[in-house]
């Protein structure tokens, strides 16, 4: 299970968010390569993307894309981030 990998355990995860990795775990260990994370503001949504895209990008051969609705994600990468970020806008 994801939240008892090493990255995982390194961090205080929210109940909610433990929740999160739970029902996303499918998704990383079996065939279904979609998922969706959704919540209010401040419920950590972006900190976990930002601990499943370096999980991904270091512990399996997965190419990540991120989209967001607002590209506010764009605007403001995690820290330490290096990969590129861009914005698709759709009108």
């Amino acid at each position: 299970m994801l939240q008892h990998h090493a990255l995982f355990t390194t961090v205080k995860l929210t109940d909610c968010q433990k929740l999160a990795l739970d029902k996303l775990n499918p998704m990383i260990e079996g065939d279904t390569r979609l998922g969706i994370l959704r919540g209010y503001a401040g419920t950590g949504k972006t900190f976990l993307t930002a601990m499943l895209v370096k999980y991904l990008s270091t512990e399996t051969n997965y190419n990540v894309v991120v989209m967001t609705p607002t590209g506010r994600a764009a605007n403001h990468p995690p820290v330490g981030e290096k990969k590129e970020m861009k914005k698709i806008a759709v009108w």
